[in-house]
């Protein structure tokens, strides 16, 4: 939550959402707080629960601090690692660090170079500003709700329902629009007025004085591959295959797959088993 004015009712927001979260633990969900911002952890089981797939961070002096918030899982660690310059033998880095690092070298365009799954909410201190991003499919998602000069972010759209149910009313045309259609003709729609969803492959940036979204990543962008026969065309297709399966089975830990009896779901169990 960022106030990006001066708003008295700020103040009376901030301490209906800091009630939002769990009484006993609320010193464990903060990841940063401030006058005018706000950055937790927030879910509706258990903290405890929440913990395993939360994470947050925060980097640098208080003047420079950068904090992350996220419910990540990158799939390219090593990768990351090596071009951040992270010891190999050093202590495992957190992915929320790994993103806090990456904002370091590469700024607010930093999810170019993540593979994997994520929705993250990033603070600036130096800067003012506050970033967000979700993964190029949108398997996480982030939601946002601007008013009288407050913004409120959360990738779970029941937190911004219950942080301004006193002011949230339903989006007439959305509605309308997914009972005819089935879904919604506009990737930020909701069916509530005011509140967006931040289309996948997209950054969110907010300051004192704008809120904007850019687009960081399109299908359009991967290079054209061309092959001269089907046996190229398979051995590439049997090595990125093994790469992404062998890169999500580190990720993961512990490992399961579910198989339907189909191609896709076997190949994806034989290949998981041989390299875990």
């Amino acid at each position: 939550m960022l106030n990006c004015g001066n708003s008295t009712e700020h103040q009376v927001r901030f301490k209906r959402v800091m009630n939002l979260l769990p009484e006993d633990s609320q010193p464990e969900s903060l990841a940063w707080c401030d006058p005018n911002t706000l950055l937790a952890i927030w879910n509706n089981a258990a903290l405890e629960n929440a913990r395993q797939r939360f994470t947050s961070f925060c980097d640098g002096p208080e003047t420079q601090r950068v904090v992350v918030v996220a419910d990540v899982r990158l799939d390219n660690r090593k990768e990351l690692a090596g071009q951040l310059g992270i010891n190999p033998s050093a202590a495992p880095v957190s992915d929320a660090a790994l993103l806090a690092l990456s904002y370091r070298k590469w700024g607010k365009n930093m999810p170019r170079h993540f593979l994997g799954d994520f929705a993250y909410i990033l603070w600036d201190e130096v800067s003012g500003s506050l970033h967000g991003a979700c993964d190029q499919i949108g398997v996480k998602q982030l939601y946002y709700f601007a008013y009288n000069g407050s913004v409120t972010i959360s990738d779970d759209i029941n937190f911004l329902l219950r942080s301004w149910s006193d002011v949230l009313r339903l989006d007439d045309d959305s509605l309308a629009a997914y009972l005819a259609w089935g879904e919604f003709i506009d990737e930020s729609m909701t069916c509530f007025s005011g509140v967006k969803k931040l289309p996948s492959a997209n950054i969110l940036s907010i300051d004192r004085t704008q809120v904007r979204k850019s687009r960081y990543w399109s299908p359009e962008e991967a290079p054209a591959l061309r092959f001269i026969g089907v046996d190229d065309c398979s051995e590439q297709l049997g090595e990125l295959l093994e790469a992404s399966v062998e890169a999500r089975v580190d990720a993961a830990g512990v490992t399961g797959c579910h198989l339907s009896g189909g191609l896709d779901s076997s190949v994806v169990a034989a290949i998981a088993a041989r390299v875990q």
